[in-house]
């Protein structure tokens, strides 16, 4: 598809977004506009912080959420109607974005970041695993963490380059230099890196990006100092991007799940049991959103 059919695409897609807008108002509902899946995440945090009839409406993207907002202000008919907008912070220049008082920036990279704290896990531990630090499994409780945590600063260590190199790519997109779209949301985490109970180990290589980017232009190269300054002294596990650290998340916990459910053969639990968790990728956001962390400045957007 061309950058013309795109952006024809997407004004089509915001014709058919503000027009569910508008019926929406229409029934006195309270618009809120999303990225993409995110309500998934925001959903129970809405109704437990806002007192109103919300109906969230997911617009494929965030320029589409933002070119929403515009449209819907400089209308006539609605350019007072309250709304309220969700955006990730990714790796782009936000500084407009965040002056506006009806939209909500991630603190993080995404939602995605905000599932793989160590206070995420240990209440899967405790909620889905049925073992905590009061009972009789409490060596198998802290077992688990240490190795949640160990895998996890292997694995944050090992994607290091891999966002780098996003980031790079991004500022290149966010410049007009690059031009090729690429599609990231195809990226399987078992190309990057291979996780067990016991290690994470790196399977793609930075000096490969084009195994990793095959769409790149042939004489498109890489100079990722300026990438590594933006990334440098940063929390990684939030600024990375979110939905490879969600993959490492999930992929972690499913091995947790398959190593307690053995018969025999364990390596981190004494006895058996069962855990219900399915965490498929399409209803990992969902399954999990209970127990991911809710930023304090998410608090304070919604007690406006």
């Amino acid at each position: 598809m061309s950058r013309v059919q795109d952006m024809a695409q997407a004004r089509d897609n915001i014709s058919v977004k503000y027009h569910e807008f508008m019926r929406i108002c229409s029934k006195n509902k309270f618009p809120i506009f999303f990225e993409g899946e995110d309500e998934k995440y925001y959903s129970i945090r809405l109704d437990s912080l806002i007192n109103v009839e919300w109906i969230g409406i997911n617009c494929g993207g965030k320029k589409k959420v933002i070119s929403l907002r515009e449209k819907i202000k400089v209308s006539e008919a609605y350019h007072d109607k309250k709304a309220l907008f969700f955006v990730d912070s990714d790796f782009d220049q936000n500084e407009e974005i965040s002056k506006f008082t009806d939209v909500y920036l991630t603190p993080c990279y995404s939602v995605e970041n905000l599932y793989i704290s160590d206070n995420a896990f240990i209440k899967i531990l405790r909620s889905e695993f049925n073992i905590s630090e009061y009972d009789e499994n409490t060596d198998c409780y802290l077992r688990a963490i240490q190795c949640f945590k160990d895998r996890k600063r292997e694995f944050i260590e090992i994607i290091t380059d891999f966002n780098l190199l996003i980031h790079y790519l991004r500022m290149k997109e966010a410049s007009g230099e690059l031009t090729t779209k690429l599609n990231l949301n195809n990226i399987n985490i078992d190309k990057l890196v291979s996780i067990s109970l016991t290690e994470v180990k790196k399977i793609y290589s930075l000096e490969k990006y084009r195994e990793i980017f095959p769409e790149l232009p042939e004489n498109f190269e890489i100079d990722l100092d300026i990438s590594k300054s933006y990334l440098a002294n940063k929390n990684s596990e939030l600024i990375f991007r979110g939905k490879q650290n969600l993959d490492f998340f999930r992929a972690f916990i499913l091995l947790l799940r398959d190593d307690r459910g053995k018969k025999s053969g364990r390596e981190l639990f004494l006895k058996s049991g069962k855990v219900k968790l399915q965490l498929t990728k399409a209803n990992t956001l969902s399954e999990l959103s209970q127990y991911a962390d809710t930023p304090t400045c998410l608090k304070k957007f919604l007690a406006i």
